[in-house]
């Protein structure tokens, strides 16, 4: 199953889910978020006070779907009259899946996802990949700057503030 009331969801920031889906974690304005998985973690911290809504995609919004690749979570961060859709993948070491998960997750949703900022993010355990000018690399990046946003991938943990949501930063190893 996959949900077909995102859109909606998503433009009606202060409601509960209407579906049985059990995709939505959270809607508060928490000062942090976390996405883990085994010992992979992006944690964003909320230090403009905005509301922040974190779904479940694989699993949540895309539920017992064969053949369906969906990333792990969406964090949708309402800040004033802008809201920005993060897209987070946590993956060991098959990073290409990881880029083609988070690739095809968009697609999916990009009509319900209309004047949105969208970003992605993938954490990863396999050290800097060398895949910087492949195909789905270079797919994914175009996608999320037509829409306003990039990609950031970074080694384990990646942490970062809403309010620099829109710098450019390079892959790094753990801090």
């Amino acid at each position: 199953m996959i949900c077909k009331q995102l859109g909606l969801c998503i433009e009606d920031k202060n409601k509960a889910c209407r579906t049985e889906t059990d995709c939505i974690e959270f809607t508060d304005k928490r000062t942090s978020v976390k996405c883990e998985e085994k010992r992979k973690k992006y944690c964003l911290n909320n230090d403009r006070g905005a509301r922040i809504r974190k779904y479940h995609v694989d699993n949540g919004i895309v539920k017992n779907e064969r053949e369906q690749w969906a990333c792990d979570n969406l964090l949708a961060v309402y800040d004033g009259d802008q809201t920005g859709m993060i897209f987070v993948e946590l993956k060991g070491t098959d990073f290409k899946h990881a880029v083609e998960q988070t690739y095809e997750t968009i697609v999916r949703f990009l009509p319900e996802l209309k004047h949105k900022k969208l970003y992605g993010r993938i954490v990863h355990t396999q050290g800097v990949p060398r895949l910087g000018n492949s195909g789905p690399i270079v797919d994914l990046e175009r996608l999320l700057r037509k829409n306003g946003g990039n990609l950031k991938m970074h080694e384990w943990i990646l942490n970062e503030d809403v309010s620099r949501l829109d710098e450019k930063r390079d892959t790094k190893k753990r801090e």
